[in-house]
């Protein structure tokens, strides 16, 4: 019925029996519905929710993670992910869930207070212990460190990342073409041109987001500093010259 009405109006009717608590239904009609359109994001969206509700927890981190793979602004999305991480002891996971959305919206003041809890969870204080073995007593009630060196969460002492890097290592995970737009209609240029220009690297013959960049170029659509027109003249002379020597 689906496939016969060319219609994507399956999500509804799944809602509604989600709301009368037929759980079953719903999920078998956006399964019928995603073998028709297997791309519809709200629809899987939909049935990550179903799952959830039948308390089958992977198949819903399952649609979850492909939501978020195509769409990381997804914000439903990305907030079940970090419920589901946070239960499953995935914690690390769950801090990254939580630096993608604030990459959209760095004012989110609960996604915030949550990454602030993930990361006590992730790196719980390391107390000085005494030659038998036994937390020092008098040390944690006094303050001191017992000169005691800070330890990664391994117990290495190892290198750890800047919230830079780890800001760029985010960046570079979820760049996607919806990405780059939404930053751009947020009125961070910059951070969209940044997102295209990953992306270009990895498809140089992308030619919609070649178009969007050269829109970008013309003064009388974007309002931006001439420095930043030179500097992304320059980008997309670069991405040309690269394509000719491939």
């Amino acid at each position: 019925m689906i496939k016969e009405n060319n219609s994507r109006s399956f999500i509804p009717i799944a809602e509604g029996y989600l709301k009368s608590g037929m759980v079953d239904e719903a999920i078998g009609v956006l399964k019928a519905g995603l073998q028709v359109y297997p791309k519809y994001l709200g629809a899987r969206v939909s049935l990550g929710k179903a799952y959830l509700e039948k308390g089958l927890i992977k198949e819903a981190l399952k649609e979850f993670e492909y939501v978020i793979s195509l769409s990381p602004d997804n914000i439903y999305a990305q907030r079940k992910l970090i419920s589901i991480y946070r239960n499953m002891g995935r914690i690390d996971e769950a801090i990254k869930g939580c630096d993608a959305l604030l990459l959209f919206n760095p004012k989110d003041k609960e996604i915030i207070s949550l990454h602030s809890e993930l990361m006590k969870e992730n790196n719980p204080p390391i107390h000085p212990l005494t030659k038998e073995g036994n937390y020092d007593v008098l040390t944690l009630e006094s303050g001191a460190n017992n000169d005691v060196p800070p330890l990664e969460k391994d117990g290495t002492g190892g290198y750890e990342p800047s919230v830079q890097e780890k800001q760029e290592h985010i960046i570079e995970e979820f760049s996607t073409e919806t990405m780059g737009d939404l930053f751009i209609a947020q009125g961070e240029i910059e951070k969209g041109i940044d997102i295209y220009r990953r992306l270009l690297v990895r498809d140089p013959d992308n030619k919609s987001i070649l178009e969007k960049i050269e829109n970008y170029l013309h003064p009388g659509k974007v309002k931006t500093k001439e420095n930043q027109i030179n500097r992304l003249q320059n980008f997309l002379e670069n991405v040309e010259r690269n394509k000719r020597q491939a």
